[in-house]
């Protein structure tokens, strides 16, 4: 089974169609062994990769939140970053 990287989503080139590939082949590999009843240690693997992604969302957030200003000389500009 191809195993995705503990920070697959920020690794190699931040292209966000390459990304959602990635994982949806990665999906779509995980749903064969749920079709079989084989949950161990997919579904592990599976909650890891979520609580990463969400824990990395929240980091993200709040970051913005204390530091929300660009730094390109427009005070009332906010910083911008797309998950």
């Amino acid at each position: 089974m191809k195993q995705l990287s503990e920070t697959w989503f920020a690794e190699g080139y931040i292209d966000f169609e390459l990304k959602k590939y990635t994982l949806l082949a990665y999906l779509q590999e995980i749903s064969k062994y749920f079709n079989e009843s084989k949950l161990y240690p997919q579904l592990a693997d599976l909650i890891f990769h979520y609580n990463n992604i969400v824990a990395f969302r929240e980091n993200k957030k709040y970051l913005q939140e204390h530091f929300p200003k660009k730094t390109d000389g427009d005070p009332d500009r906010k910083a911008t970053v797309a998950l």
